[in-house]
């Protein structure tokens, strides 16, 4: 066991997809990764296509079916690495401990120099004060309860988890400092702290601070296996351990005062676990999480991307230049291009391609995009069908089978929008036609967003 809390991370497990199509006229080099030069007309050449069926059903032609949805939401190993996280878990806990334990012993107030002290208790036999803090209730305030309550055998401090960017021997030396009131972390007694998620789950706790009073004579009724005592009084807002058995004494069995701190460190255990996927996604070469994994990543990117839908009609014309940065020459050294020069990729090639942009989990986006495709435009020589969504909420589907009914239904090859056909062609909104037009016998290009609203 490597000493320490692990790196932090979150690797989605998945796959890499299929390749979608590829045309005599249209060969772009990755269909799924559209560039703005593949979309130009080039000169028609000769290749071997593949049936529709190969074309549109990725995953077949491997010889295997796709993964369900519950293989992939529970993958294997998964119990054998929630193991591994408890375990981690468990260890980073009595390693926070003992390090506080080894601080006390160095500087000569430990087991190792001192006779150990049994601690005081004030509470009757057979109860234990448990009291929940996090660093997000500020130093001065957890000096205060450890100056307190350090040295009592009846009470315990207990916090859920490291913060992100501390390790468990990080913690250890923070708690330490803070109890000690300087940068020396020199610890006198009995300082009785745990590090345990298992107490805040079992109570529910999600804020701070919290004194919980325990049966000690049930344990294990709460969490079974654990150091936990029935739980007889849950004191929300108070850090005073005496006063909460008090009110428990009083006939009380709950209790809310005080203000609130919000939990800073991470469940330990959850941490743990994040840590054990990241490595088996890191290390997996299973082609079904590989695939789903890439898919993720290309949802995520989409995601990000500044698309809304469509809010009013709107019609825009399209501007494309080039202009190159030096002299462009022939095989004899003829400048056939200068520099700063401007040239419309129209005055060389007419615009022939109709584009759809649209979210096909929005049935109302892909029905009208059904009945706009019914109207012809003159001047077309190809149908470019780009998608903004691949993620189903309503009826979770993999990513893949959510590009496959785009091309199924429109029975064309259909693409992911990148983001630099999203820069060049300038797509703000969903549905977006982007067309050619004849204007004054020269043609132009334009963008027409539709509102469905």
């Amino acid at each position: 066991m490597v000493r320490g809390a692990v790196s932090l991370a979150l690797a989605a497990l998945g796959a890499a997809g299929p390749a979608l199509a590829a045309s005599e006229e249209f060969m772009p080099r990755n269909p799924i990764e559209l560039r703005a030069e593949d979309i130009r007309p080039r000169r028609s050449v000769t290749i071997e296509m593949p049936s529709y069926d190969d074309l549109v059903r990725p995953g077949q032609d491997q010889g295997r079916d796709l993964p369900s949805y519950e293989e992939l939401a529970r993958p294997d190993g998964i119990e054998r690495f929630e193991g591994i996280a408890r375990e981690i878990a468990r260890q980073s806990s009595d390693e926070a401990m003992g390090e506080l334990r080894r601080r006390a012993s160095v500087l000569g107030v430990g087991p190792s120099a001192q006779p150990e002290v049994a601690g005081i208790r004030k509470l009757p036999e057979g109860y234990r004060a448990t009291i929940l803090l996090s660093l997000s209730m500020g130093e001065e305030g957890l000096r205060g309860i450890f100056a307190k309550f350090a040295g009592r055998s009846d009470v315990r401090f207990a916090f859920r988890g490291v913060p992100d960017d501390m390790t468990v021997p990080d913690f250890a030396l923070t708690v330490a400092k803070i109890a000690a009131g300087d940068d020396s972390g020199r610890l006198s007694g009995n300082f009785p702290a745990v590090l345990d998620p298992v107490i805040f789950d079992a109570v529910e706790a999600t804020a701070v601070p919290l004194v919980i009073v325990e049966d000690l004579s049930k344990m294990g009724a709460v969490a079974p296996g654990r150091d936990l005592g029935a739980v007889v009084m849950r004191a929300s807002g108070v850090s005073d351990a005496d006063y909460a058995f008090e009110r428990f004494e009083a006939g009380e069995a709950a209790l809310s005062q005080g203000p609130l701190f919000a939990i800073e460190e991470e469940d330990l255990i959850a941490r743990a676990k994040r840590e054990a996927l990241v490595v088996e996604a890191g290390l997996t070469r299973d082609p079904d999480r590989l695939r789903d994994r890439y898919w993720s990543g290309q949802q995520g990117r989409l995601e990000a991307m500044p698309i809304t839908p469509a809010v009013a009609d709107d019609t825009r014309q399209l501007f494309f230049a080039y202009v190159p940065s030096e002299d462009i020459r022939d095989s004899e050294g003829n400048v056939i291009a200068y520099a700063g020069q401007v040239f419309s990729p129209n005055d060389v090639l007419p615009w022939n391609r109709r584009m759809f942009v649209f979210d096909p989990m929005d049935p109302d986006e892909v029905a009208f995009i059904e009945r706009l495709r019914a109207e012809p435009r003159e001047g077309i020589a190809r149908e470019i069908f780009l998608v903004t969504n691949l993620a189903d909420r309503a009826a979770p589907a993999r990513p893949w089978e959510v590009l496959q009914g785009v091309v199924d239904r429109f029975r064309q090859p259909a693409f992911l929008l990148t983001d630099e056909v999203l820069r060049s062609f300038q797509i703000r909104h969903t549905p977006t036609e982007i067309y050619p037009e004849l204007v004054d016998g020269r043609v132009e290009v334009f963008a027409r967003e539709y509102s469905l609203k």
